[in-house]
């Protein structure tokens, strides 16, 4: 998923509790249920988790789908982003329209997060969005714009160049040193 963090100086700050969790960005009043037991935010819409059990239903009432295929071929439980990837390759059409979904939500949460905090680049974190990349993350930007109220200079959309640890390498690059033992 896409975090924020606001930088002040060279402190974040944690807010009460919740700073950072876009996710929970509310894009449809009374929406999709997420694992939260909220409703409406993007995680319930572009998390691979949601997308998984969206595609399992519509699957169960006769959507054809690799994703499944290629999860049991895989031996997996559940639907990775590497699974995600290789659908959408074989132009999987429910992988495609499932994405599709995930690009809209996305587009409004990132949007709405971006003309309150104003910052200069939104990365894209997470396994989908390591995994599907620039282009994916293209798709974003290009989405989002109709929802900026600064659209004549909207920010970078780009890829976490750490993948899924971007976000503990840069915890752990704020933390104070470790003190040093004595003698």
């Amino acid at each position: 998923m896409v975090d924020v963090l606001k930088m002040l100086g060279r402190r974040i700050s944690p807010g009460l509790d919740g700073a950072g969790e876009i996710g929970h960005i509310v894009v449809k009043l009374n929406g999709a249920r997420c694992l939260c037991g909220r409703r409406g935010g993007m995680e319930a819409y572009a998390g691979r988790g949601a997308l998984e059990r969206r595609a399992r239903r519509r699957h169960a009432k006769g959507a054809e789908t690799e994703l499944l295929k290629i999860m049991k071929k895989r031996d997996r439980p559940r639907t990775t982003s590497g699974i995600w990837a290789k659908a959408l390759k074989r132009d999987d059409r429910l992988a495609c329209k499932l994405i599709a979904k995930a690009v809209e939500a996305l587009c409004a949460g990132v949007a709405s997060a971006v003309n309150v905090v104003d910052v200069e680049a939104v990365i894209l974190g997470g396994g989908l969005g390591v995994r599907l990349g620039q282009p994916y993350a293209d798709k974003i930007a290009k989405a989002m714009l109709p929802h900026l109220f600064n659209d004549h200079r909207p920010p970078p959309v780009l890829v976490a160049a750490l993948g899924d640890l971007a976000g503990a390498i840069g915890a752990s690059l704020l933390s104070p040193p470790a003190p040093r033992a004595a003698g």
